[in-house]
């Protein structure tokens, strides 16, 4: 396993170096424009914020720990970067002119302040010292202001009245510093165990080393200046985007998403990032300063925009009130806003002069209000009684809102006709650049919630709220750029395109929905029949065997035997009922959320439970691993799989013996757990096996629903189940079931979260 964890450490950390290095080699070519600076900064902020949303996230419920106080680095982080944003947009000036010994010394204090962040939170996390309450919330305040203030002291007031020399000594200082930080905090992980939950030795402590390396270009950059300081920002992004994929994936797993869905999501996630940044490079290496007018296809942009808009405020309303989900409510909200700007853009594109900043600033204001109100009532799922609050509250924002689009519009108006230079201003972009990164942190928090709670699934919920990063992408690039120039059509391009794309996509999910209603009601009749049909013979087989019993004349021993029989048939009705709850929660994807879960501690517990079940005190359980050796993520449902498994053993081996056979296998480099259930019957012709697990199977005893919920749950758990001889080419002398689980290799400490929308403690 060891050499395991090497291997692929090794593999990703190439992939890695290798990334960085071709970041930085499309830097040497673009870099001359200051729009690529900003892009890359910018996607420097997105890396930085959707890590601390995903720490936040796999926190929610819990008590405050070292992994809060990283969000608070990441945060400092995305600050610092966002600010260097804003100050490239105002200067407009070419980045390797700005690069001196001071800006390089800024970067390895913001390298070097992170650091110290990350290590203080370990050594707090690992002496158990991580303050809760008010002296918590003292502490995070206390973490983000004084690195900020030391930041700006530094570069405002000490570094312009020092020497070159003592500059880059400064530097040089701060970037050793940061490197033995950053150490510290790879072998605090490597001894004591993962920071975050579930993250797995691979990618974060890779993502360490990457980041203790990342000030050795800018430490060379002072004594030897060129673009190779440029290597610095390259790994820290991509040290950032392998902590996202080693939290991602984890978070998504937890509740129960299948790693395809949860793939697509994050790969769409990863993929929206460096679209600004991508932008401006292609912008800026094809089309340098090339400007296009077209009023009339703009005018065209912000119709269809605002009415898609429209038609997207209506659908997810609608959807709101059928499905009680409240805090759809506030996203309708932000669509409906969206549909009032592209109203306004198309009404008045020919008598109000396009204003960079007025009035996205505005609406991007309004939905940051929605988004907070959305995850609120996300996570606490307010109640019927107070909907009028709810309503009232809603109706403030959107009355509110009106007021602000309208009185934003006279005052600019009035500001633009007294004095026309204030048109267009940069100052205007760097405002709402700023606000678009708060907008950007709160749709990643919502989009994971929702795309955790459907599994991975494409909903209605979660496509709309997809569909907020394309305007939020689009307000960043008209940020960026100036109106009518490359990067600025970019932005309505691909807003305009998403948009009309959503009806398609909507209608393609509505009747995947109706296809699901019929396939549902199908299986209620289906479950329905075998309820009516299969109860009422137990219930009659109660009914005798309780006659028999009652029966004053009736020798001890008959009655004894009958309340025996009657005892076992009220069992069969249960194991009946549960098995088609079983299989109505997963088909439904309410199985619940999935932990670790000791294998061998569930095998044992579900060999109990049949034996108390069955009344049989004969049967023997043959294991060979101990516990605490195996996990997987799974829940209680687990039991049901082998309960049901150990059932169909004794119902048809000759002996009261069952082998489980647990071992470590590997499939496609990832680490599985192998489960083999052995019997000693009869065996089954190879010719049945194909329609085993399928419901109602012909010949089967009782329902014949045990082995479909094997299956099923098998399946959500992200496992295959199969079946082999037990010797070999000769199928009469017994039956393996084999069950393979995916391993987590990361012994789970006791960690609980709750589930999506349960009330926080």
């Amino acid at each position: 396993m060891q050499g395991q964890i090497w291997k692929q450490s090794l593999v990703v950390g190439l992939v890695t170096v290798s990334v960085a290095a071709l970041l930085f080699l499309i830097g040497l070519l673009a870099w001359e424009s200051y729009l690529v600076t900003v892009g890359y900064e910018i996607l420097a902020v997105s890396s930085a914020i959707i890590c601390g949303a995903l720490v936040l996230l796999h926190q929610r419920g819990d008590r405050p720990s070292a992994p809060v106080l990283v969000v608070v680095g990441f945060f400092y982080y995305a600050i610092i970067e966002l600010e260097a944003a804003i100050e490239h947009l105002l200067l407009q000036s070419l980045p390797f002119i700005q690069v001196t010994s001071s800006a390089i010394t800024s970067e390895l204090l913001k390298t070097s302040c992170f650091g110290a962040v990350f290590f203080l939170a370990l050594i707090l996390h690992e002496r158990g010292q991580v303050p809760t309450g008010r002296r918590g919330i003292e502490l995070l305040s206390l973490l983000l202001v004084v690195p900020l203030l030391l930041t700006a002291t530094l570069r405002l007031l000490i570094f312009p009245s020092l020497s070159t020399e003592a500059i880059v000594t400064i530097g040089f200082w701060l970037g050793a510093a940061s490197i033995v930080l950053l150490l510290g905090v790879y072998w605090t992980i490597v001894q004591v165990g993962p920071l975050f939950p579930f993250s797995g030795r691979v990618r974060m402590p890779l993502a360490c080393i990457v980041l203790a390396l990342s000030p050795v270009p800018s430490m060379i950059g002072l004594f030897y200046p060129g673009p190779i300081w440029a290597l610095t920002m390259i790994l820290q992004l991509v040290a950032f985007v392998q902590i996202y994929l080693s939290l991602a994936p984890t978070f998504l797993a937890k509740f129960g998403t299948r790693r395809q869905p949860a793939f697509i999501f994050d790969l769409y996630i990863i993929l929206l990032m460096p679209i600004p940044f991508l932008v401006a490079l292609l912008a800026e290496s094809i089309a340098p300063g090339v400007v296009y007018i077209n009023e009339g296809a703009y005018t065209l942009s912000r119709i269809g925009s605002m009415c898609v808009s429209g038609a997207f405020a209506i659908m997810i309303f609608t959807s709101a009130r059928r499905t009680d989900r409240r805090y759809q409510f506030p996203i309708a909200l932000i669509f409906l806003f969206l549909t009032m700007t592209g109203l306004r853009d198309a009404a008045l594109s020919q008598l109000i002069p396009y204003s960079r900043g007025f009035p996205a600033m505005l609406v991007t204001s309004l939905s940051i209000l929605a988004l907070v109100q959305s995850i609120r009532w996300f996570d606490d799922r307010p109640s019927r009684d107070n909907a009028q609050s709810q309503k009232r509250r809603i109706w403030l924002i959107f009355g509110g809102g009106i007021c602000l689009l309208a009185t934003g519009e006279i005052i600019r108006a009035v500001a633009v006709g007294s004095n026309p230079s204030l048109q267009d201003l940069p100052i205007g972009g760097g405002i709402e650049l700023a606000l678009n990164a708060i907008t950007f942190g709160e749709f990643l928090y919502l989009a994971f919630l929702l795309a955790a709670a459907n599994h991975g699934q494409m909903t209605v919920e979660s496509l709309s709220v997809g569909f907020l990063s394309l305007w939020i992408i689009q307000n960043v690039l008209r940020s960026i750029f100036l109106q009518w120039t490359v990067g600025w059509w970019a932005g309505e391009i691909l807003l305009l395109l998403g948009l009309l794309a959503g009806p398609a996509i909507m209608g393609y999910l509505y009747m995947g929905a109706f296809v699901r209603a019929e396939e549902s009601g199908r299986r209620a009749r289906v479950y329905g029949d075998v309820l009516a049909h299969d109860m009422s013979n137990y219930h009659q087989a109660i009914l005798s065997a309780v006659e028999i019993a009652r029966l004053q004349i009736a020798p001890e021993e008959m009655r004894m035997r009958a309340l025996d029989e009657a005892y076992k048939v009220l069992a069969d009705a249960d194991h009946l009922a549960k098995n088609v709850r079983r299989l109505s929660q997963v088909e439904s994807q309410e199985a619940g959320d999935l932990q670790p879960t000791d294998i061998v501690e569930c095998i044992t517990e579900s060999f109990d439970r049949l034996t108390k079940a069955i009344r049989s005190q004969d049967m023997t359980l043959n294991l060979n691993k101990a516990e605490g050796e195996c996990f997987i993520l799974a829940n209680d449902l687990l039991h049901d799989v082998f309960m049901n498994l150990f059932r169909n053993v004794v119902e048809h081996s000759v002996g009261p013996r069952i082998d489980v056979l647990v071992s470590p296998i590997e499939r496609n480099k990832k680490s599985y757990w192998e489960v083999r259930v052995v019997d000693y019957g009869p065996g089954i012709p190879y010719d049945r096996r194909e329609s085993l697990f399928d419901r109602y199977m012909r010949g089967a005893k009782g329902s014949g629903l045990g082995l479909s919920v094997v299956k099923a749950l098998t399946e959500f758990f992200g496992g295959s189940v199969g079946i082999e001889d037990r010797v070999e080419g000769d199928f009469s002398k017994g039956t393996a079931f084999v069950l393979v689980f995916p391993a987590l290799i990361q012994p789970p400490k006791d960690i609980r979260e709750p589930a999506l929308g349960e009330p926080k403690s």
